[in-house]
């Protein structure tokens, strides 16, 4: 009796003949460079998104909810305070990292994994600043009420997805008009 356990050898892919829909549509125009004016139309179409205002919208939750917590007691207030500087703070320094738009520097593709690699290390730098900054939180502030922090401190995180996909939608309903 012979065992399915056994690996069975693997199919020749170099002998089938392509069934791409692709490979058989003689219709497709072949790809050709683009002028700097057609380039310069297609980012008068589709602006990049502005960092700086995303930050913004997190400093402002920030404040407004610190606004809120001031007639509270002083270490929900501290609290609440120091838990917007921790989302807001390193997101404004990692704005500040990447200043300069991506895609700006290269004419191509070809430093594309750079510009990568600068966002995650910029995302990293961001990370590690908010966790040194919440893992001080006991000796800046004293008594901390770790409730109102960590709320706070999501709630500005999600102000930032929210900012983005709200200039995301303003900048779609322009292109659009």
């Amino acid at each position: 009796m012979k065992s399915n356990l056994m690996p069975q050898p693997l199919p020749d892919l170099h002998d089938r003949e392509p069934k791409d829909d692709w490979a058989a549509d003689s219709t497709q125009e072949p790809m050709r460079r683009w002028s700097a004016e057609e380039i310069r139309a297609l980012r008068a179409q589709r602006p990049q998104y502005s960092m700086w205002k995303i930050v913004f919208w997190q400093w402002v939750a920030a404040a407004a909810l610190l606004l809120g917590a001031l007639p509270m007691p002083s270490s929900v207030a501290s609290s609440v305070a120091w838990g917007g500087l921790c989302a807001a703070l390193p997101s404004t320094v990692m704005a500040w990292g990447l200043r300069t738009r991506l895609g700006e520097q290269s004419t191509g593709n070809k430093l594309a994994g750079l510009h990568l690699m600068r966002f995650a290390v910029w995302e990293l730098v961001k990370i590690i600043f908010s966790v040194i900054l919440l893992a001080l939180s006991p000796w800046i502030i004293g008594s901390v009420n770790w409730l109102a922090l960590v709320l706070v401190y999501v709630v500005v995180l999600k102000v930032f997805w929210l900012a983005a996909l709200l200039q995301m939608k303003s900048q779609m309903t322009s292109v659009a008009k």
